[in-house]
């Protein structure tokens, strides 16, 4: 009598790969997992820092101009810093250089917000002032132009704003040939 060898004996007899080969593939694949997840992970703080980096650029532009809605322009930084803090949120998985992008501007922002509460608070005492009657017309008492931030805090703006732009021009940030941004019109500059 014969077997029938394409029958039940044939799937009863499977050849499996020794458990070191499989336990070998299992590790493999988590490991790959994990890369994907740092991967999409940068991916995603690259792009909110590039929408607040292009925000904060809006933001020093709009605090150097003489006749600035202080009020509008803080609410703008703290949108800004809360993006890029959530940019940051995932700091040990981050690329160094897109850490250290992401921790340079975040810096510029937290100091532009800083100043614009603060010049919100010494304009808000100058309107008391005015109020009482002790500062002169055109400018205020203390040497600030009743119509926004002083001259030494416009040039420090300014020199935020340069020096923003130099530590993120293209020449610095992105290698030829590697588009990186979803938006191919987009201007926003990338840590890279």
């Amino acid at each position: 009598m014969k077997k029938d060898v394409t029958g039940s004996n044939a799937t009863r007899h499977r050849a499996r790969a020794p458990l070191a080969v499989r336990v070998a593939l299992a590790v493999l694949a988590v490991l790959l997992a994990a890369v994907a997840a740092a991967c999409i992970l940068n991916i995603t703080a690259v792009r909110s820092y590039n929408q607040a980096t292009q925000s904060l650029d809006t933001n020093l532009k709009s605090a150097a101009a003489p006749n600035t809605d202080l009020d509008a322009l803080k609410t703008r930084q703290q949108q800004t810093d809360a993006q890029f803090n959530d940019a940051g949120a995932f700091g040990l998985l981050l690329l160094p250089q897109v850490k250290s992008a992401i921790h340079t501007n975040s810096q510029i922002s937290k100091t532009l917000t800083t100043r614009t509460s603060q010049e919100i608070v010494r304009q808000q005492a100058a309107g008391q002032a005015n109020v009482n009657g002790t500062a002169g017309k055109g400018k205020l008492g203390n040497g600030k132009q009743s119509d926004g931030l002083s001259q030494e805090q416009r040039d420090k703006v300014e020199a935020m704003l340069k020096a923003n732009q130099q530590s993120a021009s293209p020449d610095d940030t992105q290698p030829s040939g590697n588009p990186a941004t979803p938006n191919p019109g987009s201007s926003a500059v990338r840590p890279w």
